[in-house]
C-alpha cells in the first residue's frame, strides 16, 4: 500500500512540475501578447522560472528594455534578432552557455547585463553592436573575448569576471572609450596594449594572481581607480608615478615588502590600501602625498614609521594595526587633521609627548601593546571625550601593560583617563615651576655672594695702600 502512496505522490509531484512550467511559459506568452498590444517599450520575463521564451517574442519591435533574467534559460530564441530597437538586456541568472549569432542584429542595444551565466563564448557577431556602451558578463565560464570586440568603439563600461582562465587579446587596447574597466576574478596577463585606454578612468583587477604590472600601466593618465587587491604582486612598476590624476589606490592582500619612490608623485591620491602586505619601510616620498585622508597599513612588518609622515595634512584615518612598531616618530603630532589613530597590536612601549598636539583626534586604539604610560600631554586633546562624528571614539586600552593612569582610572572612562593626564600635567608643572624658582635662588645667592666679595676687595684694597 505504502508503495502505491510513494507513486501516487511521485506522480502529482510531476504534474504539480509540469503544470508550473506551463504556467510560467503561459504567464511569458501573455505578458508578450499583452506588450504587443499595447506597444510596450518594456517588458520583464525575470522570476518566472522559464525554460525557453515564447517565439512571439519576436513580434515586440518596439520593446526597448527586456528582462529574462532569473530563469533556467539554456539559450535566446533567434527570435530575439528582431527586437531592432532594443537598448538594454538583462539576462542574468541563467545556465546559457552562448549567444545566438542573431544578436548581432541588435544595433541599438546600449547595455548587457549578465550574471552568474554559464556562457563559454560570445558569438563573433557582438562586434557589430557599434552602439554598445555597457557589457557587464560576471561570474561567467569565458575564457577568452572575440577579436570582433575591437569594434564596439563606443563601449565605455566592461566587466568581465570568469570561473576560469581568462585570455586577454591585443585587440582590447582598441576599446580607447573605455571609462570603467572591471577584470576581477580571473587569471589572466594584462597585454601591453592597454597603454591606449587613455580615456580609463576606473581599472579594477582584483584576484587575478597576477604577479607583475605591465610598466605600460603608467600611460593611463586618466586613471583615478586602480585596484590591484587579492594578487601576488611583489612589487609595483616605478611608472605608477606617472599616473597623476589617481584618488585610489587599493593593493591589499599582495607580497608587497616596500612602495616605490615615484609613490610621492601620486598628489591627488586621497585613499591608500596595503593592508595584508610585507612591507618592512615606507619610502620617504610618503610624506609628499598631501591629500591622502585614509591609510591603511595593517598586517604589515613595518618596524618605524619614516618622519615624512607628519607632512600627511590631509590624513583623518591612519591604521598600522598588526605591524612591528617599536616607536612613533615625534612628527606624528604635526597631523592636524587626523581623528582615527589605530595601533593595535604592535610594540609600542610608549608614546611620544607630540600626540597631545592632535586636535581632531577622536579615537586611539592602544590594545595589544607592551605601553606603561601614557604621556601626559595626551590630556590636552579633548576631542578624544567630545563629541565626535565618527562611530569610534576614545582610548582603548585593553590588554596594554599601563600602569599610568592606574587601572582603577583606566576602567572607568576616557574623561577619567584625560583628566588624570591633566592633574599629572598641572602637578608636573607645578614641580618644574618649584625646580626653577629653586635654581633662580640659588644663582641669586651666588649671584649676590660674588658681588659682596668683589665689593669687600675694593674697600680693602685702598687700605693697604694708605699704610705703605
Amino acid at each position: 500500500m505504502k508503495y502505491w502512496i510513494c507513486f501516487l505522490l511521485f506522480v502529482l509531484c510531476v504534474g504539480l512540475s509540469v503544470a508550473q512550467e506551463q504556467s510560467s511559459y503561459e504567464i511569458a506568452h501573455e505578458r508578450i501578447l499583452e506588450a504587443e498590444r499595447i506597444d510596450a517599450t518594456r517588458l520583464r520575463l525575470n522570476d518566472l522560472g522559464l525554460t525557453q521564451i515564447p517565439p512571439e517574442i519576436g513580434r515586440l519591435t518596439k520593446l526597448e528594455y527586456l528582462d529574462i533574467g532569473n530563469n533556467f534559460l539554456v539559450s535566446l530564441p533567434p527570435e530575439i534578432g528582431a527586437l531592432v530597437n532594443l537598448q538594454g538586456l538583462r539576462i542574468s541568472n541563467n545556465p546559457m552557455t552562448t549567444l545566438p549569432p542573431e544578436i548581432g542584429a541588435l544595433t541599438n542595444l546600449t547595455h548587457i547585463e549578465g550574471h552568474g551565466i554559464d556562457l563559454e563564448s560570445l558569438p563573433p557577431e557582438i562586434g557589430n553592436l557599434k552602439n554598445l556602451r555597457s557589457l557587464i558578463l560576471r561570474n561567467t565560464l569565458l575564457h577568452r573575448l572575440p577579436s570582433e570586440i575591437e569594434h564596439l568603439s563606443n563601449l565605455e563600461l566592461l566587466n568581465i569576471s570568469t570561473r576560469r582562465s581568462l585570455y586577454l587579446s591585443a585587440e582590447l587596447g582598441q576599446l580607447t572609450n573605455l571609462v570603467e574597466l572591471s577584470l576581477s576574478s580571473n587569471s589572466l596577463t594584462l597585454p601591453v596594449e592597454i597603454k591606449h585606454l587613455k580615456h580609463l578612468k576606473d581599472f579594477r583587477l582584483f584576484g587575478n594572481n597576477l604577479w607583475r604590472l605591465p610598466s605600460e600601466i603608467g600611460e593611463l593618465i586618466s586613471l583615478e581607480i586602480l585596484v590591484l587587491s587579492d594578487n601576488n604582486l611583489t612589487e609595483l612598476p616605478t611608472e605608477i608615478g606617472g599616473l597623476t590624476n589617481l584618488r585610489v589606490l587599493w593593493i591589499e592582500d599582495n607580497l608587497l615588502e616596500t612602495l616605490p619612490e615615484e609613490i610621492g608623485e601620486l598628489q591627488q591620491l586621497q585613499n591608500l590600501e596595503v593592508n595584508r602586505n610585507r612591507l618592512t619601510r615606507l619610502p620617504s616620498t610618503i610624506g609628499q602625498l598631501t591629500s591622502l585622508t585614509a591609510l591603511n597599513l595593517n598586517n604589515n612588518l613595518l618596524t618605524e614609521l619614516p618622519p615624512q609622515i607628519g607632512s600627511l595634512e590631509s590624513l583623518v584615518f591612519l591604521q598600522l594595526m598588526r605591524n612591528k612598531l617599536n616607536n612613533l616618530p615625534a612628527t606624528i603630532g604635526e597631523l592636524e587633521s587626523l581623528e582615527r589613530l589605530w595601533l593595535y597590536n604592535n610594540n609600542l612601549s610608549d608614546l611620544p609627548p607630540q600626540i597631545g598636539q592632535l586636535p581632531s583626534l577622536c579615537h586611539l586604539y592602544l590594545l595589544e601593546n607592551p605601553i606603561r604610560y601614557l604621556p601626559r600631554e595626551l590630556g590636552l586633546v579633548q576631542t578624544l571625550a567630545g563629541d565626535c562624528v565618527v562611530h569610534y571614539k576614545g582610548i582603548d586600552l585593553d590588554k596594554t601593560h599601563i600602569i599610568s593612569p592606574p587601572p582603577e582610572i583606566v576602567e572607568q572612562d576616557t574623561e577619567a583617563i584625560l583628566n588624570y593626564l591633566n592633574h599629572q600635567a598641572y602637578w608636573y608643572a607645578r614641580h618644574q615651576i618649584a625646580i626653577i624658582a629653586s635654581a633662580i635662588g640659588i644663582f641669586s645667592i651666588i649671584l649676590l655672594a660674588f658681588r659682596f666679595r668683589v665689593l669687600r676687595l675694593r674697600l680693602c684694597k685702598p687700605k693697604r695702600y694708605m699704610r705703605e
